[in-house]
């Protein structure tokens, strides 16, 4: 019963097709690339697991609230995830963190059930 309010709350914040796609987030996700990268040159684990545990919890959601199922099934490792988020903001220093998860949620792969 909880899960099914879960999913009925997320599905319910959806925008529809005729509204903007603006994604709003809250957390690590809304930084931008420049402080996630200067955060990283800093080499803090804790930052880093931070990072880690939304982008985690942004592709769940993303699955749930979209019916989106990767493919693969299977989410790379912390050391994945922050090597491709690495990459994507030193390609895109003025994307945010979310913008990076987009990327990552449609390079996994997949289809909608």
């Amino acid at each position: 019963m909880r899960s099914f309010v879960v999913v009925a709350i997320l599905l319910a914040c959806l925008p529809s097709a005729a509204q903007s796609r603006d994604v709003y987030v809250h957390g690590e996700g809304t930084r931008s690339c420049h402080d996630y990268l200067r955060h990283r040159e800093q080499g803090s684990a804790n930052q880093d697991y931070f990072y880690v545990t939304w982008i985690r919890g942004f592709l769940a959601g993303y699955s749930v609230a979209t019916s989106y199922e990767p493919t693969d099934r299977r989410i790379p490792g912390a050391s994945g995830l922050l090597d491709y988020v690495d990459d994507h903001c030193r390609r895109h220093p003025r994307h945010r963190v979310a913008d990076a998860a987009i990327a990552l949620a449609g390079k996994l792969g997949g289809r909608h059930r």
